[in-house]
């Protein structure tokens, strides 16, 4: 008994391939039938039933195999909405992601929708710089749900992803050398180093950032640098005290904003602007 009801489930696997139009995997599965047959009958009884099974005396017309068909048309038709779903939802995560705004997390779903969004995107060379950009931000703890990320701050693994724009040489990206900056500045998830950090806003400057989309977010970056590197002169911060230096690094900041801003506003003025 138990043998026939084997046969029979790999003839009815035979008849749902060929319906799909698997034409090369039907008739795979067909030779596979047909040996199974053999094994099981005599031979002409099991030519029988082979050729029986060809001449497809057994069709889609019966009630089974229409309620086979229509249990797998409901079954594709969900899996295509949940797909669609799915596609929606990132499509609209992104979105949120380069805007640098919040992503609005409900359900369960959506976090790890979210989470599976970010991890598919920080660490392979198929970056995203949105995507690197909130996940730090999530280590150091500065947005929203940064706990479902990581429990608590995490800035080694912050100072982990920065590195890879802040010292590259084709995917130069400011913000991730400035945040680099105040991480050696401050000594946290790396050793205390001043004089890196100011190599690293210096970058900001000389550095040629890379051809990412949104760049109108760049300026802005590269003003925050520039004011950094102000202060870190003007107090001795990596290295002497230099007020030249300083003064130079203002002007610089002031009209990098004005070039993309169209606006004149002194360094005095764009300091609460850019913390």
């Amino acid at each position: 008994m138990t043998t026939r009801r084997h046969l029979t489930c790999i003839a009815m696997t035979a008849l749902l391939l060929a319906w799909a139009g698997a034409a090369q995997a039907a008739a795979t599965r067909d030779e596979i039938t047909r040996e199974a047959l053999l094994r099981g009958y005599t031979t002409a009884d099991a030519e029988a039933r082979y050729k029986a099974l060809q001449n497809r005396s057994i069709t889609a017309s019966t009630p089974a195999a229409n309620a086979i068909a229509s249990g797998l048309g409901v079954l594709a038709a969900n899996a295509q909405r949940r797909m669609d779903e799915d596609s929606r939802n990132n499509e609209r995560m992104w979105l949120l992601l380069e805007a640098d705004l919040d992503v609005p997390m409900e359900t369960r779903g959506e976090l790890e929708a979210l989470q599976a969004l970010l991890d598919a995107h920080v660490d392979p060379q198929d970056y995203n710089i949105a995507a690197r950009r909130r996940m730090v931000q999530f280590a150091l703890h500065q947005r929203r749900h940064a706990q479902h990320f990581f429990p608590s701050s995490n800035p080694a693994r912050a100072a982990e992803i920065l590195r890879r724009n802040a010292y590259s040489a084709q995917h130069f990206y400011p913000w991730a050398a400035l945040t680099l900056a105040k991480l050696y500045l401050t000594g946290r998830g790396v050793p205390r180093d001043e004089g890196e950090a100011l190599r690293l806003v210096s970058l900001c400057e000389t550095a040629r950032p890379g051809n990412f989309p949104k760049k109108e977010a760049i300026p802005g970056d590269i003003v925050a640098c520039l004011l950094l590197k102000a202060r870190m002169h003007r107090n001795g911060w990596g290295a002497p005290p230099d007020e030249a230096a300083a003064g130079a690094a203002e002007r610089a900041a002031e009209s990098a904003y004005a070039s993309a801003t169209r606006r004149r506003l002194t360094a005095a003025e764009l300091a609460p602007l850019f913390r």
